[in-house]
């Protein structure tokens, strides 16, 4: 009578399996690609971003008496996602749509990639100068820290010539900040409206 072991069974058994394994065909997906619209080389709505800027991003509208500018579309430029702001030659990109209070990553791509130099002051009431930190080029452009030491409008102006960008902005108080983006470090300012028409 045969004898049939479990050692056998696994030297017989295992690499049939395996072999089956090894030459199943995958199903495959049935999810269609989402289609990215393109202009030029450049996808037009970010992946992360949405399409129009998201109002709610917004704490409260700028007073009046601020004529701030918007960054109002997303965009993937150069493989950033971003809103975005045009000068002339001189581009503005922010992840938020919003400057805050204290500090707030930019990108900005300059045609012909000039190092901009960049200015920005207060221009509804006394604050210290702003701040550029660590403005360093990447394949997208150019990336830096701008740090608003107060809130209001602010007037900035980045230039490489011959190309600028010239704008006001509206800077929210640091805490209209999201929770999940704050430095829980920084001194806090309420998210509230000035007081000013």
């Amino acid at each position: 009578m045969l004898r049939i072991t479990s050692f056998a069974c696994l030297v017989v058994f295992f690499p049939a399996i395996l072999l089956v394994a090894c030459t199943a065909r995958s199903v495959p997906r049935t999810v269609a690609p989402t289609p990215i619209p393109i202009t030029g080389t450049t996808p037009t709505v970010a992946p992360v971003l949405s399409a129009a800027r998201d109002e709610s991003r917004i704490p409260f509208p700028p007073p009046a008496s601020c004529r701030a500018v918007t960054m109002n579309h997303a965009e993937v430029r150069r493989h950033f996602p971003a809103y975005w702001y045009d000068g002339n030659g001189i581009a503005l990109g922010n992840a938020t749509a919003v400057f805050y209070q204290h500090d707030n990553k930019v990108m900005w791509q300059v045609t012909g990639d000039a190092r901009p130099t960049i200015i920005g002051e207060r221009i509804d009431g006394t604050a210290s100068p702003m701040e550029i930190q660590n403005l360093g080029l990447t394949q997208s452009g150019f990336i830096s820290g701008v740090v608003f030491p107060a809130p209001g409008c602010w007037h900035l102006r980045a230039t490489a010539a011959p190309y600028d960008l010239d704008a006001t902005f509206y800077v929210y108080p640091s805490g209209c900040i999201p929770a999940t983006m704050r430095d829980p470090s920084e001194t806090i300012t309420p998210c509230v409206p000035p007081n000013i028409p």
